[in-house]
C-alpha cells in the first residue's frame, strides 16, 4: 500500500493519497504518524488535530509537547484567519500556516488571480525550505481550483513558473501531466502569435438613448469594443429621450439630480394635486431626432438600425397593452410605460440579433462571443480572458433579488442568441408570458423574474459579471436627462390656484419653484460643461457627485435663498468652494496660519514646521496654476468677486483670526528683500498673538 500511496504522490494525485492512507490506518493503525505527517504538510491542521492522541506518536511534525502543540492547535483552529501568524504561532512553521490559509481561502472561494499567483510565486521562489509534498499540494489545489473557474489568467501568469518546476525541480509523472494540461489551457484560451486564432466578438447595444447618451457610446467603444477589437450593432429608435416624464417622482430627483439637496419635497401624488398643470406637463416624454451619422464616425459599428418607435407603440403595445387590462383591469400609467418599455426592450434585442445573423452570413462567419448593454449604461473595462471563463450553456449578468438586471449580460454566441430571443417566443405565444407578469398581484419584480424564468426554461446557466461598473452607473443616470421642459406658463396657473386654496405654505410653494429651476440650471451647467471638456466632465462626476448651487433652507426667515456654488475642476484635488468664507479660508495665508499654530504646541512640531508650511506654499500655487488654466480655457468657471457672497460681511471678519494675521505675516516675511523679515518675524508673531488674546479677553469681559 506505501507503494501505491509513492505513486500517486509521484503523480500528483493528492485526493487519491488522502483516500489510500485512510484505508491504510484501518488495516494497520501504526502508519496514522505518517498520515498525521502527510496532512500536516498540507495544512489541514484540523484533520492532524482529530487524529492525534496521546497514544500517537508526533514526533515527525514537532518537538513540541504534546500538550503544548495540541493546545496550540485547538486555538488556532478556532481563530480567525487573519490572526494566524508565526508570531502567534511559533511552533509551527511559516509555510504550513501560509498553506493552512491557502486551504480556508480556497474553500471560501476568496481566491483572486493575483492573490494565487502571488501565493504560487512565494511558495516556490522564496520558501527554499518549503516541503516537496507541501510544494505539490499548494500548486495543485491552486491549479485546480482556477481550472474550474476558467481563469486562464492565471495559466499565463504561472506558465514561466511551471515550465522551470517541471524541468529543474521534479520531473515526475505528476509534474508532466500538469504541465500537458496548462499547455492545452493556454492553446486553448491564449495565442501570442495569431491574430487570426482570437475570438470574434459582437457587442449588441440594444434600447433607448437617453439625455447625453454620448458619454455612454464613447464608454461603449473605448473600454469594450476597442480592447476586444468588437464589433458594434446598434438597434434603437429615431429618436432618443431627453425627458422621460415623472414615473416616481422621489426616485427620480434621487436619481438624476442628487447634487440638488432636500430632495424634492412632494411624492407623485400631492404633486399632481398642487400643481395639475405642471404636473400634466412635466408628465409627458420628450423626444428629439437621432442622427445615425452619429454613430458612423466609429468604424467599429458595423450595423446600424433605427425604426420609428410610435409605429411599434400603436400596433404591437398597443394590442398587448389592451390585453393586459383586459384581464387584470391595470390602467395604471406607470404599469403601461413599465409594459411598454419591456416589449421594446425585446423587441431591440431580436432586431439586433437579426442585424448579427445577417452579417455573419454576409461574410460567411460566426462570432465566439455576444455582449449584450444597454445604451445608457456605463461599462467597465474588460478582456478575453473574462469572456473564456464562461462556459457552454452559462450566461453572466447582473441577478438580485427579484431577478436579473438587463443593463449587461454576455456569453459564447449559441447561448446568447438564445437569451435574445424571447420577442420570437412571444409571439408564437401571443405574448402569454407577458401578460402573465402584469396580472394580479403585480408587482414590478415579475419583470426581472420574467427574464430569469426565460434563461432557465433554455437551460442556461447564470453567473456573476464583473462587465457593469457600478461605481460609474452610481452616477450615470444623472446624464439620462437633457432637456426641461418649459412650464413657465402651467406654474402661473398653478400658483393662482394655491394661492386661492391655500393648499400649500408659501414656505413649501417657494421650495418647489427653487428646485424646477434648479433642474432646469443643473441640466444647462452638465451640457456647458460636456461641450467644453467631454472626458474629463465624465470622469469628475463620476467620481464627484457634487452640486453646481444648492438650494438652503432658512426656516427662521421662512424662504430659501441659494448660495453659489463654483465647482473648479482640478487633476490633483478637488476644491469645493460655496461660500466667502470658505474663499477666504482657502487663501494661502489662513492656511499658513492654521499650520503654524497647529505646529507650535511641541518641539516635534517646531521642527517639521519649515517642511511642513513649503509643502503647502508649493501645493496651493500649483492649484493656483491649475485654477488660471481652467478659466482660461473656459471663463465661465471664473469664480465671482467675494463682495457678491450673501455671506460676505461675515466672511471678511476672518482675516482678523489669529491664523490668517499669522500667515499674512510669514508671507510678508517671504516676500522681504533678501527675506530679511525672517530676522524679526518671531518677534511679529509673538506681539499678534498677545494682540489676539488681549482683544479675546476685552470680548470675554465686556457686558
Amino acid at each position: 500500500m506505501l507503494n501505491e500511496i509513492n505513486k500517486s504522490i509521484l503523480n500528483w494525485d493528492m485526493q487519491t493519497v488522502r483516500k489510500q492512507y485512510e484505508i491504510l490506518i484501518k488495516i494497520s493503525p501504526q502508519y496514522i504518524p505518517l498520515y498525521i505527517k502527510f496532512l500536516y504538510q498540507c495544512g489541514l491542521l484540523e484533520d492532524v488535530l482529530s487524529l492525534s492522541s496521546k497514544e500517537v506518536d508526533i514526533s515527525l511534525i514537532t518537538t513540541a509537547n504534546y500538550d503544548d502543540f495540541i493546545n496550540g492547535l485547538i486555538k488556532l483552529v478556532n481563530d480567525k484567519i487573519e490572526n494566524i501568524t508565526t508570531i502567534n504561532y511559533p511552533f509551527i512553521e511559516n509555510e504550513i500556516l501560509e498553506i493552512y490559509k491557502l486551504n480556508y481561502i480556497i474553500k471560501e472561494k476568496k481566491v483572486s488571480v493575483d492573490l494565487g499567483t502571488k501565493i504560487i510565486e512565494t511558495i516556490f521562489y522564496k520558501q527554499t525550505n518549503q516541503k516537496s509534498i507541501s510544494r505539490i499540494y499548494a500548486y495543485t489545489i491552486l491549479f485546480n481550483y482556477f481550472k474550474e473557474q476558467s481563469e486562464w489568467k492565471y495559466f499565463v501568469n504561472i506558465r514561466t513558473l511551471s515550465i522551470w518546476m517541471n524541468e529543474y525541480l521534479y520531473n515526475t509523472n505528476g509534474s508532466n501531466k500538469y504541465t500537458k494540461i496548462l499547455i492545452e489551457i493556454l492553446n486553448k484560451h491564449y495565442n501570442c502569435f495569431s491574430k487570426s486564432d482570437k475570438p470574434k466578438v459582437a457587442i449588441v447595444v440594444a434600447g433607448i438613448l437617453r439625455g447625453f447618451y454620448q458619454m455612454n457610446i464613447h464608454a461603449i467603444v473605448n473600454y469594450l469594443a476597442k480592447p476586444l477589437n468588437a464589433d458594434i450593432f446598434l438597434f434603437s429608435w429615431d429618436e432618443f429621450a431627453t425627458w422621460h416624464g415623472l414615473p416616481n417622482l422621489a426616485n427620480f430627483s434621487m436619481r438624476h439630480f442628487p447634487e440638488i439637496k432636500p430632495l424634492f419635497p412632494f411624492d407623485g401624488a400631492k404633486l399632481k394635486n398642487t400643481f395639475p398643470n405642471t404636473y400634466k406637463k412635466l408628465n409627458k416624454e420628450h423626444y428629439e431626432k437621432l442622427d445615425k451619422h452619429y454613430f458612423e464616425q466609429w468604424p467599429e459599428f458595423i450595423g446600424i438600425m433605427l425604426e420609428n418607435q410610435s409605429n411599434f407603440e400603436n400596433t404591437i403595445v398597443h394590442q398587448i397593452n389592451n390585453k393586459i387590462y383586459n384581464r387584470s383591469n391595470f390602467e395604471s400609467d406607470e404599469f403601461k410605460a413599465l409594459s411598454s418599455n419591456l416589449l421594446k426592450m425585446y423587441y431591440a434585442n431580436h432586431k439586433a440579433k437579426e442585424l448579427i445573423i445577417e452579417h455573419e452570413n454576409k461574410n460567411n462567419f460566426k462570432y465566439d462571443y455576444i455582449i449584450r448593454i444597454r445604451p445608457d449604461t456605463f461599462p467597465r473595462n474588460i478582456d478575453l480572458a473574462d469572456l473564456s471563463k464562461l462556459r457552454e450553456n452559462e450566461i453572466a449578468c447582473h441577478s438580485w433579488s427579484a431577478g436579473i438586471d438587463d443593463k449587461v449580460y454576455y456569453g459564447r454566441r449559441n447561448e446568447m442568441m438564445k437569451y435574445l430571443s424571447l420577442y420570437e417566443y412571444g409571439k408564437k405565444d401571443d405574448f402569454n408570458f407577458h401578460i402573465n407578469a402584469f396580472s394580479k398581484p403585480f408587482v414590478v419584480e415579475s419583470c426581472h423574474r420574467t427574464q430569469l424564468d426565460w434563461l432557465l426554461a433554455n437551460n442556461l446557466v447564470l453567473r456573476s459579471s464583473d462587465l457593469l461598473n457600478s461605481f460609474m452607473q452610481s452616477y450615470n443616470n444623472i446624464f439620462h436627462i437633457s432637456y426641461f421642459p418649459d412650464i413657465s406658463e402651467t406654474l402661473k396657473e398653478d400658483i393662482k390656484i394655491i394661492k386661492q386654496n391655500k393648499s400649500i405654505s408659501k414656505y413649501e410653494l417657494d421650495f418647489c419653484l427653487r428646485c424646477f429651476d434648479r433642474y432646469k440650471r443643473s441640466i444647462s451647467q452638465k451640457r456647458e460643461l460636456l461641450n467644453n471638456n467631454f472626458y474629463e466632465t465624465m470622469l469628475y462626476y463620476a467620481k464627484h457627485a457634487k452640486s453646481i448651487v444648492d438650494i438652503e433652507l432658512s426656516k427662521e426667515e421662512g424662504q430659501l435663498s441659494l448660495k453659489p456654488k463654483v465647482e473648479i475642476l482640478q487633476y490633483n484635488s478637488q476644491q469645493i468652494i460655496n461660500t466667502a468664507k470658505s474663499r477666504i479660508k482657502n487663501q494661502l495665508s489662513y492656511k499658513l496660519g492654521q499650520a503654524m499654530i497647529a505646529n507650535s504646541k511641541s518641539l516635534w512640531g517646531y521642527i517639521r514646521m519649515p517642511y511642513i508650511l513649503s509643502y503647502i506654499k508649493e501645493t496651493h500655487q500649483k492649484n493656483q496654476q491649475l485654477y488660471q488654466e481652467k478659466i482660461k480655457a473656459n471663463p465661465s468657471l471664473k469664480l465671482p468677486p467675494l463682495e457678491s457672497y450673501p455671506d460676505y460681511n461675515e466672511a471678511i471678519k476672518i482675516k482678523e483670526h489669529l491664523s490668517y494675521k499669522l500667515g499674512e505675516a510669514l508671507i510678508n516675511a517671504d516676500k522681504s528683500k533678501l527675506k530679511l523679515g525672517y530676522l524679526t518675524l518671531w518677534f511679529k508673531c509673538k506681539n499678534i498673538t498677545k494682540e489676539h488674546k488681549d482683544n479675546h479677553q476685552i470680548i470675554k469681559t465686556t457686558p
